[in-house]
């Protein structure tokens, strides 16, 4: 009896830990935050999942389509859904630079009911 006792506290704890950690992670509809612009190097700095997903879609204020974006850091998109392409309409296309700088996105979940699906929609000049 007293061992079904244990394992009933040790599930609802695990329940809430589950409920929390889920909770942390961000949802559609959430409002992210710009990469961080760096004047002396004339960049715009990824170092967080929120700010990529910033960049998800089309172009919002603190986010030029022509700026020069570099990661600086590894990014785990793990647990953020909703992401769309980054310049996801023809007619604003990203005509900017990306830099990875040797780091990587990993888990990134793209859902989009397109054919050809990527980190970019459209690229180049209009």
């Amino acid at each position: 009896m007293k061992t079904k006792r244990i394992s009933a506290k040790l599930l609802v704890i695990v329940m809430l830990l589950s409920m929390c950690v889920n909770s942390a992670f961000a949802q559609e509809g959430t409002t992210y935050e710009a990469p961080v612009y760096n004047a002396a190097k004339n960049v715009y700095e990824i170092s967080k999942p929120e700010q990529l997903m910033y960049l998800s879609g089309d172009w919002k204020d603190g986010a030029p389509r022509d700026g020069h974006y570099v990661l600086t850091a590894d990014l785990d998109m793990t647990g953020y859904n909703g992401f769309t392409p980054i310049s996801s309409i023809k007619e604003r296309c990203f005509t900017g630079v990306f830099d990875g700088q040797y780091h990587m996105i990993k888990n990134l979940v793209i859902n989009y009911p397109k054919k050809y699906v990527g980190l970019f929609g459209y690229i180049g000049d209009e």
